[in-house]
């Protein structure tokens, strides 16, 4: 770990400038033409930035550092990046995710994860290199969770990469089973609970940033922020989007009973296709409890399972406690893997 706190040290002393103000966050980003009004004045502060810090010795040890490889990820080169990637060629691009893109090294057997940065008046971006640097440590800890992606490799000089090894595809959850949904939920149940019990908020995490293998084992390798909690009341620029976002999303709070209820929706996802597509314009809790009017117990889709058992209505339940309005209210995530896990095993 002592190249991760090298390296956040450094992020840290240059309050993240160097790297929004170099050029080449603009030129290279795929949405340059969409911002065309914010081209001259970022170019301006590139060149001020550029000026004023190229004359200083320590501006320099942020872009020369050598770091000592962190666990068993191997340090690879920008040039190395480039050539597993085509040059981050469109036609090798597997995912974009809400912040970053996911390439596929041509030979198939490598991801590569890059975060994307673009105009530093962006407040979403400002913590890329915290995050970088958190799921840094998180891929590298000892006991690092199976459902995490395998890491392979990581670069930092100009934006930031993490290269995985990969044996999975892209998750898509109406392509699969009963029996493999299940599985896929209790494996992320487990996941949310893991990072819980470590201190971190996991954040938004959609089925697009989730790859699942052959026998339906789950691999994350994006996060909408991971950001270590101390305590239930951490305040803190969210960045959930629209529909998957939890009500006190608006005021700013980031805590574990969030994930709670992202862990929720990706429930219902599972379970349930009905909400998606139709409904874009209502809170999920809103949603569910509508569904679940009169005498109806269950929201489990019937193409997916028909039995009108007590595992449907029990699997609904635990998604409507994961969904409730009042974070309080809500369970933890141990308390919702394990109820998960028994009723699965149990049916």
């Amino acid at each position: 770990m002592d190249s991760v706190e090298k390296l956040r040290k450094e992020f840290k002393y240059w309050k993240h400038s160097p790297y929004f103000y170099q050029k080449h966050n603009y030129y290279e980003s795929e949405w340059k033409d969409s911002y065309r009004m914010l081209v001259d004045s970022f170019t301006l502060s590139s060149s001020t930035f550029e000026n004023a810090l190229s004359k200083s010795l320590s501006y320099s040890s942020l872009w020369i550092m050598k770091l000592s490889p962190v666990g068993d990820a191997v340090p690879y080169s920008f040039k190395d990046l480039e050539n597993m990637t085509l040059k981050f060629s469109r036609s090798q691009c597997l995912i974009h995710t809400m912040y970053d893109r996911l390439f596929a090294d041509h030979q198939g057997n490598v991801a590569i994860k890059a975060w994307d940065f673009f105009v530093p008046q962006f407040p979403s971006y400002a913590d890329h290199p915290d995050r970088f640097c958190n799921e840094l440590e998180i891929l590298t800890r000892e006991d690092r969770d199976p459902c995490l992606m395998n890491l392979k490799g990581n670069f930092h000089l100009r934006p930031n990469f993490l290269a995985f090894n990969v044996s999975s595809v892209p998750c898509a959850s109406n392509q699969f089973g009963w029996n493999a949904r299940m599985k896929v939920a209790t494996q992320l149940a487990s996941l949310f609970a893991w990072f819980h019990e470590r201190r971190y908020a996991f954040g938004t995490v959609r089925p697009k940033d989730i790859m699942i293998d052959n026998d339906f084992n789950i691999k994350v390798f994006d996060f909408g922020f991971l950001t270590p909690v101390t305590n239930e009341d951490n305040w803190g620029p969210l960045p959930y989007h629209a529909i998957r976002e939890p009500p006190e999303a608006r005021y700013g709070i980031q805590n574990l009973k969030a994930d709670v209820y992202i862990f929720g929706i990706l429930l219902v996802e599972l379970i349930g296709n009905s909400y998606i597509g139709i409904e874009k314009k209502m809170a999920m809790h809103h949603w569910i409890l509508r569904e679940l009017q009169g005498e109806k117990k269950s929201i489990v889709n019937e193409s997916i399972l028909q039995d009108n058992d007590e595992l449907p209505n029990g699997i609904t339940d635990i998604a409507v406690k994961c969904l409730n309005e009042h974070p309080n209210e809500r369970p933890d995530m141990v308390e919702v893997s394990t109820n998960l896990s028994n009723l699965v095993g149990a049916t």
